[in-house]
C-alpha cells in the first residue's frame, strides 16, 4: 500500500506492561474519557527534535515563486521525506541521470510507513527484551503486505523480488475474521493472478534495500535523521534548511511526505497552490499494538493475517511470525514468542486520539486493553477463555495515518516554482503502488521540464486537480482486487 506523513513525520510511541492472560470483561467496554491536562502535557514532553513555534505574529502569505531561468538540464532535486515515495523518486531521477537528496527523519532507518520494530536492532526499546536476543521479537507495524496490478508496479517489484529483498506471501493464510470464522481470500478477492508480497525481515528491509540501491548509482544521498523545517527560494534555487542548519541549495523540491509538517513547511515557501493542495487532504488516525504472546495462538484454519469484520475496535490482525519465517511444525518449534500487529479501525482512532508524542501511559494501557479484548472477541472465544501470556506490548498511534480523500492525479507539480508533491494520497489512496508510482511520475515530469519538452497542456500539473472521498478505506486498498490493504501511516 501507500506510504503512508509519507516518510516525513516521526512517530511516537508509549510501552505498556504485560497484560494478565485471561482477558477481563473490562476489555471490551469503550475507552472512559481522559483527563484532558493528561492529554495536552508540558511542552518539554513533546518531540525533541521538532523545532519549537515561533512565538511571533504570523507573516503574510508570499507571492508565487517565479524563477527567471529555466530549469537546468542537470538539476539537483531535495527530495523531503524517505518514504516508498521519496525513495521510488530518487531512484527513478538516478535512472534518468538526475541527482537528488532524500531526507528523512527516520532515526532506525528511511521507509515512513514500511516500518518495522525489532528486538535485534534496538528499535524496541525495552529493558526487558535483553533476554529475548536469541528469539528476536519483530513487528510490521505501518504495512502489512501489498499487491502490484499495474505494469510499472509490477516491474519495480520483479526487480526487488529477484534481488532478495521481497518474497511472495502465498497461501489461503489472509482473510476475513468474524466471530471465529476465518473467511480466506478466494481468488476473484486475492487478486486476477497477482501475489501478496511482503519485505524479507519486515518492511523497514525493503526500504534500506531501496535506499541502498538509490545510493550505489553515485546520483543520491541520503541524510537522516534530518528534520527540514525550511525552504527559501533565491536566485539561485531553493535553500534548504533542518533546524537552522543549511543542507544546501538545489534547482527543486520534491514533498513527499504530509501532515502538519508538510503543510508548515509549504505555507511559506511561495507556492500557494501547492500548499492548498496540501491542506485539503484529510487524514485518519489509527492506533498500532504490537504485542508477543507466550506460544502459539490457536487460530482458526492456519490464519497469519486477517481483516476484522464486525468490530468497532479493531480493522487488523496479523502474525508477524508467521508472515516472516513460517510456522510449520518444524519451523513454529523455533519461536517461543509470536509477534502479532493489531491496527484500530479509523473510528476508533478517531475518537481516542491524543498527542502522539506524549501518549499518557494510562491512555496507552487502555487502548492496549481494548485492542487486546477486541482481538479476544474476534477469535470468538474458542481458545479455551485465555489467551496466550503476553510477554510484550507496545502501543502506537499513528496520528496521520490513511488518506481520506484524493485528487486522483499520478503527481503534483508547480513548474513556476519547481516544486511538487508525491504520495499515495496523491495517486488515488492508500497503496504502495499508488506511492510507489506517483514517486515515479514526478521524476519523469522534472527530467522532461529539464530536457526542455514542451507540454501541450503545460508543464505543471495536478495543481488545480479535484479531490473525491476515499471509500471503504478503512485500512487502506488492495489494487489487485479492490479487497483492502493493511497500510496505515
Amino acid at each position: 500500500m501507500s506510504q503512508m506523513c509519507v516518510g516525513g513525520v516521526r512517530l511516537a510511541a508509549q510501552t505498556t506492561s504485560a497484560a494478565p492472560s485471561k482477558p477481563t470483561p473490562k476489555l471490551n467496554k469503550p475507552v472512559p474519557p481522559r483527563d484532558r491536562k493528561k492529554e495536552h502535557p508540558p511542552k518539554q514532553q513533546g518531540d525533541p527534535r521538532r523545532p519549537p513555534p515561533s512565538s511571533a505574529a504570523p507573516k503574510p502569505a508570499p507571492r508565487q515563486v517565479s524563477f527567471p531561468a529555466p530549469l537546468p538540464p542537470q538539476p539537483r532535486v531535495a527530495i523531503i521525506g524517505g518514504g516508498l515515495s521519496g525513495l521510488v523518486c530518487a531512484q527513478e531521477l538516478a535512472n534518468l541521470g538526475l541527482r537528488s537528496c532524500v531526507f528523512d527523519t527516520g532515526e532506525h532507518g528511511p521507509g515512513g510507513r514500511l516500518a518495522t520494530r525489532s528486538s535485534a536492532d534496538g528499535s524496541l526499546r525495552s529493558p526487558s527484551l535483553a533476554s529475548h536476543t536469541d528469539n528476536p521479537l519483530i513487528f510490521d507495524h505501518a504495512a502489512q503486505y501489498f499487491a502490484a496490478a499495474d505494469p510499472d508496479f509490477q516491474r519495480m517489484v520483479a526487480q526487488w523480488e529477484a534481488a532478495g529483498a521481497v518474497m511472495s506471501w502465498s497461501g489461503p493464510v489472509v482473510g476475513n475474521l468474524c466471530k471465529g470464522q476465518f473467511t480466506p481470500l478466494s481468488e476473484g478477492e486475492g487478486g486476477t493472478g497477482s501475489e501478496r508480497y511482503v519485505a524479507r525481515g519486515g518492511m523497514r528491509a525493503l526500504a534500506l534495500h531501496l535506499a541502498a540501491t538509490a545510493e550505489g548509482t553515485g546520483l543520491v544521498e541520503l541524510r537522516r535523521p534530518n528534520w527540514v523545517n525550511g525552504a527559501k527560494a533565491e536566485a539561485g534555487g531553493w535553500r534548504i534548511s533542518a533546524k537552522g542548519k543549511g543542507q544546501g541549495v538545489f534547482d527543486a523540491v520534491v514533498i513527499a511526505h504530509n501532515g502538519k509538517c508538510a503543510n508548515r513547511l509549504s505555507a511559506g515557501m511561495g507556492v500557494p497552490a501547492i500548499h492548498r493542495q496540501l491542506r485539503r487532504l484529510k487524514l485518519s488516525a489509527n492506533w498500532v499494538l504490537m504485542v508477543a504472546f507466550e506460544g502459539r495462538v490457536p487460530v482458526p484454519q492456519g490464519m497469519q493475517g486477517a481483516f476484522v469484520r464486525d468490530s468497532e475496535v479493531l480493522s487488523w490482525a496479523g502474525n508477524n511470525t508467521a508472515k516472516l519465517f513460517g510456522l510449520g511444525d518444524a519451523a513454529g518449534a523455533q519461536f517461543s514468542f509470536e509477534c502479532w500487529t493489531l491496527i484500530s479501525t479509523q473510528q476508533f482512532g478517531k475518537r481516542h486520539k491524543v498527542p502522539q508524542e506524549a501518549i499518557p501511559p494510562d491512555t496507552a494501557e487502555e487502548i492496549a486493553d481494548a485492542m487486546l479484548g477486541a482481538f479476544y472477541d474476534a477469535l470468538g472465544g474458542q481458545l479455551g477463555g485465555v489467551l496466550p501470556d503476553v510477554a510484550y506490548r507496545h502501543v502506537q498511534l499513528w496520528g496521520a495515518a490513511l488518506p481520506l480523500n484524493t485528487p486522483g492525479v499520478p503527481c503534483i507539480w508547480d513548474a513556476v516554482g519547481r516544486v511538487g508533491v508525491v504520495g499515495d494520497w496523491v495517486n488515488g489512496g492508500g497503496s504502495m503502488q499508488a506511492a510507489a508510482l506517483s514517486g515515479q511520475a514526478l521524476a519523469r515530469v522534472i527530467a522532461r521540464q529539464a530536457a526542455g519538452v514542451r507540454e501541450e497542456k503545460g508543464q505543471s500539473c495536478g495543481l488545480h486537480a479535484d479531490f473525491s472521498i476515499l471509500k471503504d478505506e478503512e485500512i487502506g486498498q488492495f489494487p489487485a482486487a479492490g479487497q483492502l490493504e493493511c497500510c496505515p501511516r
